[in-house]
């Protein structure tokens, strides 16, 4: 501490220094944007809305959605889209669902405003776009008609399997005395959690055939409730970033400047050691 009141402009100029660089460079550099499209998974259709475990569903396909807005098929889908190359629209798409809600949103990073907020929309129309082509493959495979008579057996089955699996533990007694053990309830919640997304795979594919049936050309289930507008950057945030660096690494080369520095009271003078010679 004496070094550092003994010299204190060596402390302080490494500080104005690098904080002056830390300023020239947050100032001079290109900042990111970043913008944001929101997509709702399934209608806001009463009755599909009271079936049990369609909320949950929702979530579910959400979540596994905003999984798939990063890859491959939706980037080149983009990449087309913006007449860019694959290589620079990659890394820039991201994704995230929303919790406890059937919305995830899609973000998109860009040397610009307009340049994030197109390749934001853009990725969300791929994605609807790549969605859609997978439903349409799905029907002309096996039709809907099959597809549904797969999911309603498949329902049944995880139905009868969470009968009997009730039905069993019931009759077991339970090691810690109580009716139902902690191992058959998790037990019960997965297979609970399977059944309700078969109930919705097959709810959907049941909404798509009466659709289909009555002359719609399709049902879509993704859609944009809130596109990019605008965008914001990070020239802000950087710069205080890079000032908390510059101030932190300023102090700690001006500590040691200051350290190394010879001590006044240890230092004689040339002349004053001649005239003691």
């Amino acid at each position: 501490m004496d070094a550092v009141r003994a010299n204190p402009l060596r402390v302080i100029l490494p500080v104005v220094v690098l904080m002056g660089l830390a300023v020239v460079v947050g100032l001079t550099r290109t900042p990111t944007y970043s913008a944001e499209t929101r997509l709702n998974v399934g209608r806001q259709d009463g009755d599909l809305l009271a079936l049990p475990g369609f909320a949950a569903g929702v979530q579910s396909l959400a979540v596994g959605y905003s999984r798939v807005v990063g890859s491959s098929p939706v980037v080149a889908r983009t990449a087309r889209a913006l007449e860019l190359p694959v290589d620079r629209v990659a890394g820039r798409i991201t994704a995230a669902p929303i919790p406890e809600s059937p919305l995830f949103r899609i973000f998109a990073t860009g040397t610009s405003e307009e340049n994030a907020v197109a390749t934001a929309n853009a990725a969300a129309r791929a994605f609807i776009a790549y969605n859609n082509a997978g439903i349409a493959r799905d029907r002309e495979d096996r039709g809907i008609e099959r597809a549904l008579t797969r999911a309603t057996f498949r329902l049944g089955l995880a139905n009868q399997r969470l009968s009997k699996a009730r039905v069993d533990a019931k009759r077991r007694p339970s090691p810690d005395g109580k009716r139902i053990s902690q191992a058959e309830r998790v037990r019960f919640a997965r297979l609970g959690t399977n059944a309700a997304l078969l109930r919705l795979r097959a709810d959907t594919l049941r909404a798509q055939y009466r659709a289909s049936t009555q002359g719609i050309s399709g049902v879509n289930f993704v859609r944009v409730i809130d596109p990019a507008r605008g965008a914001t950057n990070d020239r802000s945030s950087t710069l205080q970033k890079l000032l908390f660096t510059g101030l932190l690494a300023g102090l700690a080369l001006g500590a040691a400047l200051a350290y190394l520095a010879p001590s006044p009271s240890t230092y004689v003078p040339r002349h004053a050691a001649r005239s003691r010679d």
